[in-house]
C-alpha cells in the first residue's frame, strides 16, 4: 500500500499540470499560427524597445494575436510539444506576462511592457529547450542572452579578462544562426551575419583601438539588425 501512495500522487500530480491537456502529434496549421504570433511579438517587442510612437499599437496587434492563438491553444499541446506535459502552464504564464504588458500600456508605461514581452522570449525559450526545438528564435534568443551578459559586465566595468570570456561563447552562439540561413535573401543575411562577426571580433580585441563600451554597443545594434529582419 505504501508503493501504490506515491504512484497515486504522482499520477494526479500530472493530471492537475496538464489540466486536461489534449496532446496531438500533428496540427498542420500550427506552424503558419505560431510565425504569425512570432511576427506580432517581434514587432511589439522592437516598437516598446525603442519607445516608438505606434508601440501602443503594435502590442495591442501582438495582444490581438495572442489572444486568438491562446483561446486554441491553451490546451492543446501540438507537433514538437506534443509530449510537454506542462504547456498549459507555460501558455498561462504568457498569457500572465500580455495582462500585465496591457496594464502597462494602459499607463503609459512603455519600458514596463516592453518588460513584459521580454519575460514571453524567456517563457518561450524554456519551451523550446525542453522539447529540443532548434530554430532561428531558439538560437537569436541563446545569443542575446550572453550578449545582455557581457553587456553589463562592460557596463560595470568589469575587467577586460571577464569580458573576454565571454567572447568565444559569444561567436559560437553566432554561428549556430547559419542553419538558419533564408534562401530567399540570403545575400542580406550573409551581409549581416558577417557584420556582426565583425563586431565580435572588435569586442574580442582581434581588432584594437575601440573602447569596450563601443565594441559592445555594436555588438547590439548588429544583433537588432538581423532580429529585426530574420527572427
Amino acid at each position: 500500500m505504501r508503493k501504490i501512495i506515491p504512484i497515486i500522487i504522482f499520477i494526479i500530480t500530472l493530471f492537475v499540470i496538464s489540466g486536461c491537456t489534449e496532446y496531438i502529434d500533428n496540427d498542420p496549421t500550427f506552424q503558419d499560427k505560431f510565425d504569425n504570433l512570432q511576427g506580432a511579438y517581434k514587432s511589439a517587442l522592437l516598437a516598446t524597445g525603442k519607445n516608438q510612437m505606434d508601440a501602443g499599437d503594435k502590442f495591442t496587434g501582438f495582444e490581438n494575436v495572442w489572444n486568438a492563438f491562446y483561446a486554441e491553444y491553451e490546451r492543446k499541446a501540438v507537433n514538437e510539444y506534443s509530449n510537454e506535459v506542462r504547456w498549459k502552464f507555460y501558455m498561462k504564464e504568457i498569457n500572465k506576462y500580455v495582462k500585465e504588458g496591457r496594464e502597462a500600456i494602459s499607463e503609459g508605461n512603455i519600458a514596463l511592457a516592453h518588460e513584459s514581452l521580454e519575460k514571453i522570449r524567456d517563457t518561450w525559450q524554456k519551451l523550446f529547450e525542453r522539447n529540443e526545438v532548434d530554430n532561428m528564435m531558439y538560437r537569436m534568443t541563446d545569443f542575446h542572452t550572453t550578449m545582455e551578459e557581457t553587456y553589463d559586465l562592460v557596463m560595470n566595468n568589469a575587467s577586460i579578462s571577464e569580458v573576454r570570456a565571454n567572447c568565444e561563447p559569444l561567436r559560437d552562439k553566432w554561428k549556430e544562426i547559419l542553419n538558419f540561413e533564408p534562401e530567399d535573401k540570403k545575400n542580406r543575411f550573409n551581409e549581416l551575419y558577417k557584420g556582426e562577426m565583425y563586431n565580435l571580433k572588435v569586442l574580442c580585441g582581434d581588432v584594437t583601438g575601440v573602447p569596450l563600451k563601443d565594441a559592445i554597443e555594436a555588438v547590439k545594434v548588429g544583433y537588432s539588425q538581423m532580429y529585426a529582419e530574420f527572427d
